[in-house]
């Protein structure tokens, strides 16, 4: 998990490839959004944008999760913004379920911003 946290905050796109299996998927109910294959999850994620972003690592359904935040521009902090529940194959990643929902993050012990 550590390997993807660092890819994404670096927008290392060969990083994020590289942990990816070929038939990775990438959700985000309950928005219409999936994307299935390496490369069309790469595709979202680089469409995504540069946001500043941070992180906190948490477990969901005994599953590896994190917690993203993106910088405010008004008040400089970072704000609660999606968890992100990763599905494991091994050492690579085959599903990133990204839940959009700040309020949320209390429930796995997470803040609703960090610095």
């Amino acid at each position: 998990m550590r390997a993807y946290i660092d890819a994404w905050e670096r927008r290392d796109v060969e990083a994020i490839v590289a942990i990816l299996v070929e038939d990775a998927t990438f959700a985000m109910p309950p928005h219409p959004h999936w994307f299935r294959g390496r490369d069309e999850v790469i595709a979202f994620i680089t469409g995504t944008g540069c946001a500043e972003l941070r992180y906190s690592p948490t477990r969901a359904n005994g599953q590896p999760a994190v917690g993203w935040y993106i910088r405010d521009p008004e008040s400089g902090s970072f704000v609660a913004t999606a968890l992100e529940v990763l599905t494991l194959d091994g050492s690579r990643l085959k599903e990133i379920t990204a839940f959009v929902f700040p309020e949320l993050f209390p429930r796995f012990g997470l803040a609703p911003t960090v610095e």
